[in-house]
């Protein structure tokens, strides 16, 4: 096991301080700092993004398939259209 510093933040708002708790317990760690300590190794390892910024991810790849399937719909589509049309014969 690696050796450990501590690490100390002042001047944190009480009202932080309760909701980081909060969140921590809603997410299932133990402690605040273990949850603190995780977060903190994922900035140190540029592995840390916001819940939103996943969001965010995953609704442009929604929106990318659906584009390619919109666009292979209309090409198909198309295709279709001019085996039908009288003037094409």
């Amino acid at each position: 096991m690696s050796r450990t510093k501590p690490l100390k933040i002042r001047d944190v708002d009480e009202e932080i301080h309760q909701r980081l708790v909060q969140v921590a317990k809603k997410k299932g760690y133990k402690s605040r700092d273990e949850m603190l300590r995780e977060v903190l190794t994922q900035i140190a390892y540029d592995e840390f993004q916001l819940d939103s910024e996943i969001r965010y991810r995953q609704f442009i790849e929604k929106q990318k398939q659906f584009m390619e399937w919109l666009a292979i719909t209309v090409v198909e589509k198309s295709y279709s259209e001019i085996e039908k049309d009288p003037f094409t014969e």
